[in-house]
């Protein structure tokens, strides 16, 4: 007899274990306050002959202003320690602070100075977030839509478009190269950025929303741990929080939003400006039979700016108080908007003309000589064929 063997088989289970990295995220309840500035720091905000540009300015401790000449800004400056103007710069609106302004550049002010104030600290928020995930390399040229979710580090070539759409996003990395652009749909809500390592813009790379009218860089969020580098001719939409780092916009760059920093400065060239879902409106002063000086006053503090000044003669108004406005008072427009203004030059001087014959009387074929003389006019012409003649003169 054979030995027969039987084999016996035994299937054993292969269990698959999937790591799946859920970002970490804290963040601390942003103070409403902030919402007033389009730049606020904690230790220091340096402009440094920048554009016109237009908001609040703010920092828990010092503003310097520096050297040569800066745009105007349309805007309130607000520090807790001291502001120093070391360059030329106009301020359409107010400056407090609570401790003196120093420097020897010229500060022309169109609001209310003041020193020796109370004002308060307001507390930048508190991040603390983790990102991981896949990396994402956008080829140059290239184009790329990234869905809202946890990624490592993301980087777009130049001249390529990373999509990004409503939701919060977390990345340890985001490289936007030169020439580059983020385009940002907010058409169904905010976008929420939280970069944890580095988040860098390129020369002439910017952040765009599409569709035009979606919504505005107040709808996107970036929350930044460390690194912000903004380079040459970039552009920013956004509010960008990076309460531990300090944030330099390079020569010629542009914030479109705003930014609350450890430190903030903006090189030669570069403006800032603040974007709204609603702008805020308000209403026209009245400043009609106003002096010049008590008018501009009236319309910085109603949060507009002052417009085109000219003058005109007005035998009801006195020299030097404001005949009209545009626009009349009692309208309302966005903030910022400029009021236009005609000052009196007082009464309109009393038009002279005097004219002599010599001599008085002529026969046919005579001649004779004019000579006229005028104060006050704006043209001289005379009759009998001669027309428009100089203001004062001779004719034979």
């Amino acid at each position: 007899m054979k030995n027969i063997l039987f084999g016996i088989s035994a299937i054993i289970p292969i269990i698959f274990v999937f790591i799946i990295s859920i970002p970490f995220s804290a963040f601390a309840a942003e103070n409403p306050l902030l919402n007033d500035f389009v730049l606020y720091a904690e230790k220091e905000v340096k402009l440094k002959e920048i554009k016109a540009s237009v908001g609040h300015v703010g920092s828990n401790n010092k503003i310097m202003i520096g050297k040569k000449v800066s745009g105007t800004i349309t805007g309130n400056l607000s520090a807790i320690g001291k502001i120093d103007i070391k360059g030329d710069i106009t301020i359409n609106g107010n400056i407090t602070t609570n401790k003196k302004l120093h420097g020897k550049g010229q500060l022309i002010v169109l609001g209310t100075t003041n020193e020796q104030a109370s004002l308060l600290k307001i507390a930048l928020p508190t991040l603390s977030f983790s990102a991981n995930g896949p990396d994402i390399n956008v080829p140059k040229k290239g184009s790329q839509i990234l869905m809202p979710g946890s990624y490592n580090n993301v980087r777009v070539k130049k001249l390529a478009k990373l999509r990004l759409s409503s939701g919060t996003y977390y990345i340890k990395k985001l490289l936007i190269s030169r020439d580059a652009s983020v385009v940002v749909d907010l058409s169904k809500g905010q976008v929420t950025l939280n970069v944890e390592k580095k988040f860098e813009i390129g020369n002439s790379g910017r952040i765009r929303i599409e569709p035009a009218g979606s919504g505005t860089a107040q709808d996107i969020i970036i929350n930044v741990l460390k690194d912000v580098k903004i380079k040459k001719y970039a552009i920013v939409r956004g509010r960008l929080f990076a309460p531990n780092d300090d944030v330099k916009f390079e020569r010629n760059s542009r914030l479109e939003g705003s930014v609350y920093a450890k430190k903030i400065r903006m090189d030669k060239g570069s403006s800032f400006s603040f974007q709204t879902n609603s702008p805020p409106m308000v209403i026209t002063p009245d400043v009609i039979g106003f002096s010049l000086n008590n008018a501009k006053a009236e319309i910085v503090s109603a949060g507009l700016s002052v417009g085109t000044i000219t003058t005109a003669y007005n035998n009801t108004v006195p020299a030097g108080d404001v005949v009209s406005q545009d626009p009349q008072p009692e309208k309302s427009v966005i903030i910022g908007f400029p009021v236009d203004l005609v000052v009196s030059d007082g009464n309109a001087p009393e038009l002279m003309v005097s004219i002599s014959a010599d001599p008085e009387t002529i026969f046919i074929n005579g001649s004779s000589t004019l000579e006229w003389s005028s104060s006050n006019a704006d043209s001289v012409s005379i009759d009998q064929g001669i027309g428009n003649i100089s203001l004062n003169g001779t004719m034979s």
